[in-house]
């Protein structure tokens, strides 16, 4: 069947999509390619997978050919547009199945729609465990961007050269080579190199891995659960898929030897085998919600009512108590204020009877002062002696 590309457009946005296989009574896989990639990493695997399942594989939000101005490039805004693309195209029900970035994205599609999820596979997926290959790491570091400022830049010739010495290094095949030179050279488009440091940041950082789906897992153990992973994956470690094998003993772990981070394009004939065993041997499965225990309910719903009894009785006392200091506080500055008045009008009399005193002694000197001069000039009158 023929594989043709289209686009829907939802939220101001458009999301690109190839899609082919399309048939009643088929099941639905979901496609999801990993960091700076695009739907075109699984062109391998289409032709195989169409020829029993409708398939539809999309260019993420900031990847491919789809919209370059999303506001939000976390794993849960991925999720949602992958829900409106299954909206738009009347999907209700499919199978997922990420690679590196795009497993992240699958988990936490897994966690925010169950309802659609069939089945699950991962195929060297990031988010389960916390090591990531250093280049992604120092990209991750703030700043790194300022180093790529042009696909023709020496440095970022250089990081693109040095990569592939990497990946040829730890004998990598040339597809692999070539599939990360593809999506690596998105870096030189402004555009793209923009989104690819906002999608990155959003899972690394310069520690390795920012972002767990561990805390997925019990969600995945109630859907069939295949892993796929390259004994020779220089990106993320076969050691991850080894960890959530043993974390969850009803998964699927398939590893495909001889390649690296991209299996589903160095060896895609095995990775058919495995998707198509994994598809025909398991059931579809539903993600059950959880089941309250009535007592336990209604003892949480006790604990709660009594805790907001309390809180609102604590917070009438608390209140009360604020009302009476604040009573305390303002009956205390009344006072104060009026022995400042008493004391100021105490004070103001005080100095006005000093003033009285001080004019009554000034007239008391004053008529004493005058009585004198008097009784020196009746000695010297007419009636005085004469000798």
């Amino acid at each position: 069947m023929e594989q043709t590309m289209e686009r829907v457009f939802t939220h101001g946005h458009h999301l690109s999509y190839r899609e082919s296989g399309a048939g009643e009574g088929r099941q639905t896989i979901l496609l999801i390619h990993g960091m700076a990639g695009s739907s075109r990493t699984w062109r391998a695997m289409i032709p195989r997978l169409e020829k029993r399942y409708h398939v539809i594989a999309p260019d993420l939000p900031g990847h491919g050919e789809s919209s370059l101005n999303f506001d939000d490039y976390s794993l849960g805004a991925m999720a949602s547009a992958l829900r409106d693309l299954l909206v738009a195209k009347d999907v209700s029900r499919c199978t997922v199945i990420g690679q590196s970035l795009g497993g992240g994205v699958a988990m936490q599609f897994v966690y925010q729609y169950p309802e659609y999820c069939e089945r699950i596979a991962l195929i060297g997926s990031g988010g389960l465990g916390k090591e990531v290959n250093l280049v992604l790491r120092m990209l991750a570091v703030p700043g790194a961007e300022l180093m790529l400022a042009g696909a023709a830049a020496p440095v970022f010739v250089n990081a693109g050269d040095a990569m592939r010495r990497f990946l040829a290094g730890k004998g990598v095949r040339a597809e692999a080579m070539a599939e990360s030179w593809a999506a690596y050279e998105s870096l030189g488009k402004p555009g793209h190199r923009k989104t690819f440091f906002k999608t990155l940041r959003a899972v690394v950082d310069g520690r390795g891995q920012a972002v767990s789906a561990h805390n997925r897992l019990h969600l995945a153990g109630q859907l069939p659960f295949q892993m796929i992973w390259g004994d020779k994956d220089p990106i993320i470690p076969v050691a991850h898929a080894y960890e959530t094998h043993e974390a969850l003993p009803t998964s699927r772990l398939e590893i495909v030897e001889g390649t690296g981070h991209y299996p589903h394009v160095e060896n895609p004939e095995a990775v058919e085998r495995i998707l198509v065993e994994f598809m025909e041997t398991t059931e579809p499965g539903r993600i059950q919600p959880a089941v309250e225990d009535p007592a336990k309910k209604g003892q949480a719903e006790a604990e709660l009512l009594a805790a907001e009894k309390a809180a609102a009785e604590k917070a009438a006392a608390e209140k009360a108590e604020a009302e009476r200091i604040a009573a305390e506080k303002a009956r205390a500055k009344a006072e104060a204020k009026a022995a400042r008045a008493e004391a100021k009008a105490a004070a103001k009399e005080e100095k006005a009877q000093a003033r009285a005193a001080a004019r009554a002694r000034t007239a008391r000197s004053g008529d004493e002062a005058d009585g004198g001069d008097e009784a020196d000039g009746g000695d010297d009158g007419e009636g005085s002696p004469r000798p």
